[in-house]
């Protein structure tokens, strides 16, 4: 039972970690295996029950109720336990439903249903609307996959390079929020984000002269472009992204 649990929170990790494929791997592998040797447990206190029964019927009785009571316990055990890894399942599920799957932030679906509630409790007007894009993002492949050689990693071998700039540039992003605030990938190298007003020059310093690091090996400058909104009381979060896309085609 302690090393279920504790799974149980390995996988919750690897799913806020937006691992999903480990998460996974982790219930079929091992929870799995703790329920079945549960299973395997209770068939051997029935069996057990039988043959006290066959060889000595006194000692039978107090055998089979102590038996059957540990069944009952490992039985109501194994319901929790089926019902956490239920509850576990859904919460994955819907991770990677609203995940983007190369860089764990949210995808935007998501960022739509949550500006949709601040929108209702009248908290959107605190933020601001960013579109941001990397510039020149096309021509990362080209002017640096040709750096990949025999010592890079096998990982960055089968991504390519521009993957990993997204992934690293995506963590720098996420790595500046703060509760309430939001930012999800749109495609490609493109983002949205509601970012508190008064932090949004912060948000501006960080990717004006951002650097992201390849794999351990070297580092590539990121220049952005970002479009910026100041949300009204009237706008909806559809014209917060128009208008910050808008603004963002404009730089």
């Amino acid at each position: 039972i302690t090393g279920y649990f504790q799974n149980v929170k390995t996988i919750i990790d690897f799913s806020k970690n937006g691992d999903e494929e480990t998460a996974n791997y982790y219930i079929d592998s091992t929870l799995m295996s703790i329920l079945g040797r549960i299973n395997d447990e209770i068939r051997s206190y029935d069996q057990q029950i039988t043959d006290d029964i066959s060889d000595v019927r006194d000692e039978m009785r107090l055998s089979a109720d102590f038996a059957r009571m540990m069944a009952l316990i490992i039985m109501l055990v194994l319901i929790v336990m089926t019902v956490i890894s239920v509850i576990l399942c859904i919460h994955i599920s819907r991770e990677m439903v609203s995940r983007d799957m190369l860089t764990g932030l949210y995808n935007f679906d998501h960022l739509i249903k949550v500006a949709t509630r601040y929108k209702k409790k009248n908290r959107l007007t605190r933020y601001n609307g960013l579109a941001i894009s990397i510039r020149d993002f096309k021509y990362i492949n080209q002017e640096y996959g040709s750096l990949i050689g025999p010592r890079w990693s096998e990982a960055l071998r089968q991504l390519q390079i521009g993957d990993m700039v997204i992934k690293q540039y995506a963590a720098k992003l996420s790595g500046y929020l703060i509760r309430g605030e939001l930012i999800a990938r749109n495609g490609a190298d493109n983002f949205i984000a509601l970012i508190e007003q008064k932090r949004v020059q912060g948000f501006l310093d960080l990717i004006e002269n951002m650097r992201v690091e390849v794999d351990n090996h070297m580092e590539l400058p990121v220049s952005s472009r970002c479009g910026i909104y100041d949300i009204s009381e009237e706008d909806t979060i559809h014209d917060v992204v128009s208008a910050g896309l808008v603004a963002l085609g404009d730089s």
